[in-house]
């Protein structure tokens, strides 16, 4: 049904449609996209590399331990801190090698 204008009239450009485009008075919209269309927005179009992905994880890691690192050795002392550091160290190693073994084997990681 056409709906009245602004001036009293009704106006319509011959397709059902009104002159303002929307089927309800409303903007008119583009055609739905295809399936295809959308799943290829959310796919990442270039991967990292592994120099990417280590520089990522080394920007990660250095820029919380250069604040901690110094008020940690301060609280634990000269020593402690040597040993608490290199505890950490290890075992940050061990969970990556976790992870990657784990991300190794899984399919869809």
């Amino acid at each position: 049904d056409p709906v009245p204008a602004t001036n009293g009239h009704t106006t319509t450009n011959g397709e059902g449609r009104h002159a303002n485009g929307g089927e309800n008075g409303g903007p008119a919209r583009p055609p739905p996209r295809s399936l295809d269309s959308m799943e290829m927005l959310s796919l990442p179009k270039k991967q990292s590399g592994l120099f990417g992905a280590s520089s990522n994880l080394v920007n990660s890691i250095v820029g919380a331990g250069i604040v901690g690192i110094p008020y940690a050795f301060r609280q634990a002392g000269f020593v402690a801190g040597l040993i608490l550091l290199g505890l950490v160290a290890f075992l940050t190693d061990r969970s990556l090698r976790v992870i990657i073994n784990l991300a190794t084997y899984h399919p869809k990681l």
